[in-house]
């Protein structure tokens, strides 16, 4: 079995989003920054998710890395089982 690249962040993806799912918690942040070499937030907002919500959004990380599996077909093989 070839391994791509598309393989490999479908797992990084699905795996992110089974903790989320387990955990039934994550933490947010999202903004503008300045661009700089080390960016720094300008405006920024971080939300906390907790029960269902993180779960469903856990859940749709998930399938978000499966569908990156699925139907992203990479070239690039970077080893082989």
């Amino acid at each position: 079995m070839d391994v791509t690249a598309s393989h490999l962040m479908g797992l990084v993806l699905m795996s992110i989003g089974i903790s989320i799912m387990f955990k039934g918690e994550a933490s947010v942040e999202y903004g503008i920054t300045d661009g700089g070499e080390r960016p720094k937030f300008i405006k920024s907002k971080s939300k906390k998710l907790v029960g269902s919500s993180a779960r469903l959004v856990g859940a749709g990380i998930f399938l978000l890395g499966l569908a990156t599996i699925l139907l992203f077909p990479s070239e690039q093989i970077l080893f082989t089982i």
